[in-house]
């Protein structure tokens, strides 16, 4: 993730410019208008949060350990218990919490592009 949010240069208060990141903000765009299904598992929700504006206010879960990037972004961690939920979807955004419910999240994932 750290070399995806890389960019070259920088300019202040300026959106980070990575490639990867001007891709997930056309994707995100795309799936605002309900054209698309975006899913992210463990880690990955880390890409989003190099733009608050792609998660502020979405109700998400993530891996344990970026719990604190995701809230600082503006993202709504939702809980079970002592942990992070497993599956979390909001408006098109499919968040899984790790690898281990990979099953669930592809299921889910489905589901949403079925509509």
């Amino acid at each position: 993730m750290d070399r995806l949010r890389y960019q070259a240069e920088v300019t202040d208060a300026a959106p980070n410019q990575a490639p990867a990141l001007v891709f997930l903000r056309q994707a995100v765009k795309r799936m605002e208008e309900k054209k698309l299904v975006i899913g992210t598992i463990c880690h990955s929700l880390w890409l989003f949060c190099a733009d608050p504006a792609l998660i502020k206010g979405r109700k998400l879960t993530c891996a344990h350990n970026i719990i604190c990037d995701v809230v600082n972004a503006g993202g709504q961690v939702q809980y079970e218990g002592k942990e992070t939920r497993d599956i979390v979807v909001d408006r098109g955004l499919v968040t899984a919490r790790h690898p281990g419910v990979t099953e669930i999240f592809i299921e889910t994932l489905k589901e949403e592009m079925r509509g």
